[in-house]
């Protein structure tokens, strides 16, 4: 049951959002180091923005279920309607998951380099999910370690379906308030980034070695302005709004001591506080 804190405002420890990749801070010595970028199974060309799935036929990308709690903007502090994520195409097997592949790799001394083109899944985060990760934030007692494991799963497979022999697997621990972007910062200019992090734990298959970091993922809305983006996600229907061209990318390095490294974390999530403010209800007549 949701704390009635949350229709009122929720106090969170911002974790910051830096440039285009995922910092993984290494914890073992074996723990995956390096650059790696992750996205859709297959890509739709021509469809950016649909207001809702229901209006999709098919094709590669994410839909955005509006939970009815907002959170001023990190940049602006105009509030962003907070949402779930679905995506597309969907697993047959198991449910509740979309289909992923990994593709580009920068240097080519990652050690993601052997898995370029493996194939995986990511796990939907619905209404409730997103909503008891707003609750950890703000600190509500019973969620302080809630997480959603193996949010992403790459495999030693290039087919779709094929879900054997694990490479690696990303554990989902907090996810930071949504950045919106414009080229001019102009709130109606029509071309619209979404900045999104999901921080975590990397988990190496071949010997448990972990790595903690953040994914930074990007959506691009070229014919929307922010405002009007805010709205369609907000009055969606069919289950979200949906975009076409999701992307995550991730850089994975190695940190100092532990002890120290747990300092940081500390101070990351203490060093600045924002409110969330829950949408009010519209009431019918």
């Amino acid at each position: 049951m949701m704390n009635n804190n949350l229709g009122k405002y929720l106090a969170v420890g911002s974790l910051a959002i830096g440039g285009a990749f995922l910092s993984a801070n290494a914890v073992q010595a074996a723990a995956l180091v390096g650059e790696v970028s992750v996205g859709p199974l297959t890509n739709v060309t021509g469809i950016t923005e649909i207001g809702g799935v229901s209006g999709f036929s098919g094709g590669a990308g994410v839909s955005l279920p509006y939970i009815g709690v907002e959170a001023p903007d990190p940049n602006t502090s105009i509030l962003n309607p907070l949402t779930g994520f679905t995506f597309s195409p969907a697993s047959s097997s198991p449910s509740g998951f979309g289909s992923a592949t990994q593709i580009s790799f920068v240097p080519t001394g990652s050690d993601f380099n052997p898995f370029l083109n493996a194939i995986g899944l990511i796990r939907d985060i619905d209404s409730t999910t997103a909503t008891n990760f707003a609750q950890k934030a703000q600190g509500t007692p019973g969620f302080e370690g809630f997480s959603v494991p193996a949010f992403l799963q790459i495999f030693d497979q290039t087919s779709p379906g094929v879900h054997n022999d694990l490479l690696y697997s990303f554990d989902l621990e907090s996810i930071a308030l949504p950045q919106y972007s414009t080229p001019d910062g102009n709130q109606n200019t029509p071309s619209t980034v979404i900045t999104l992090g999901f921080s975590g734990i990397f988990n190496n298959a071949a010997d448990g070695s972990q790595s903690a970091g953040t994914f930074t993922s990007t959506l691009i809305f070229n014919n929307s302005s922010p405002n009007t983006i805010r709205d369609n996600i907000r009055n969606a229907a069919g289950g979200g709004l949906f975009i076409s061209n999701w992307q995550a990318n991730a850089n994975a390095a190695t940190v100092p001591e532990p002890s120290a490294v747990g300092g940081l974390m500390v101070f990351g999530l203490l060093g600045s506080v924002v409110a969330l403010k829950k949408r009010k209800e519209k009431v019918l007549n």
